[in-house]
C-alpha cells in the first residue's frame, strides 16, 4: 500500500520507522479508537509497547492490511 508507506516517509527519523497511534490511524484512515479497541481485543496491526507509550512499525501496518486483501465479498471476512 504506496500510501502508507509514503506517510512513514513523511514522518520518519533517520533510523527509526515507528509511528504513534495517531500517526498509524492516519495512515489507515481508521480512528484512534478502533485501534485501541482491537489492541484490546485482538486482530488488530502487530504493535510495541514501550512503557506506556505504544508505537507501530509500518510493517507491521503493511502486512496487517495485505491480511485483508480478498478478491470477492465471498471470501468472508479475513482472519
Amino acid at each position: 500500500m504506496e500510501s502508507i508507506e509514503k506517510f512513514v516517509e513523511s514522518k520518519r527519523v533517520p533510523g527509526l520507522a515507528l509511528l504513534t497511534t495517531e500517526q498509524a490511524a492516519e495512515a489507515l484512515t481508521v480512528s484512534v479508537a478502533y485501534l485501541h479497541k482491537l489492541r484490546v481485543t485482538g486482530g488488530g496491526p502487530r504493535f510495541i509497547r514501550m512503557g506506556r507509550a505504544v508505537r507501530y512499525r509500518a510493517s507491521d501496518l503493511l502486512e496487517w492490511v495485505n491480511d485483508r486483501a480478498v478478491s470477492s465479498t465471498s471470501e468472508g471476512e479475513a482472519a
